[in-house]
């Protein structure tokens, strides 16, 4: 009995010592072959399921990622203006694209695909350059992500919080509006805090509230 359910393991190493050995010689070494056989299958699985980790990761990031964004920017009255702006944008290493509408007072900008984009690195070029960040608006790509009031995300080492959202689920191309301190007016702020506890999450890297 002791070699049919051997063989049916397949341990067939253990079964050529078993005809010539008597079981006290025998018992000690076949759980030894049977666990050995299990590491090498159990160091297979393991081997691939890092694989598929890493494929799906690799997907995952390729789909969820920011396209671009609309900045606010406070003072810009001429064209020399918009293309110190520009300038200092550009040399950021995830900035793709650049352009500004001096009527608007919009600065909107391309990121590169694939590139770890930093919201707070656009506002401090932008002041870098000697103006103000009225608003930033940045769009995600996501996919069919379930949202809530209070869902958030990591990406790219940063927190994005949401508030003041409804349940619904989002795919595509989404427009984020960022309303923490530095990217609304004092007045808005002021409003927001009323409702917003802009202080409860703890967060790797950045912390962003966001709404749609």
């Amino acid at each position: 009995m002791l070699r049919q359910g051997l063989q049916r393991l397949g341990v067939r190493d253990a079964m050529l010592q078993i005809t010539n050995r008597t079981l006290p010689e025998y018992h000690e070494d076949i759980p030894a072959k049977i666990l050995s056989k299990f590491s090498n299958q159990f160091s297979n699985m393991k081997t691939t399921l890092i694989f598929l980790l890493l494929v799906f990761g690799t997907s995952f990031t390729a789909r969820a990622q920011f396209v671009n964004a609309d900045i606010g920017v406070n003072g810009l009255t001429c064209s020399m203006c918009s293309r110190g702006v520009a300038a200092t944008l550009q040399s950021l290493p995830f900035i793709d694209s650049v352009s500004t509408d001096l009527n608007a007072l919009v600065t909107h900008v391309t990121f590169k695909k694939g590139s770890k984009v930093s919201i707070d690195d656009l506002r401090k070029m932008v002041e870098d350059a000697g103006f103000s960040v009225r608003f930033v608006h940045a769009t995600f790509q996501f996919d069919d992500q379930k949202i809530d009031k209070d869902y958030h995300f990591s990406y790219g080492g940063d927190t994005y919080v949401f508030v003041g959202v409804q349940d619904k689920t989002i795919s595509g191309p989404v427009e984020l509006q960022f309303v923490d301190k530095a990217y609304v007016s004092k007045q808005e702020y002021a409003v927001l805090s009323k409702t917003v506890n802009f202080g409860e999450h703890s967060a790797t890297g950045t912390l962003y509230h966001v709404t749609l």
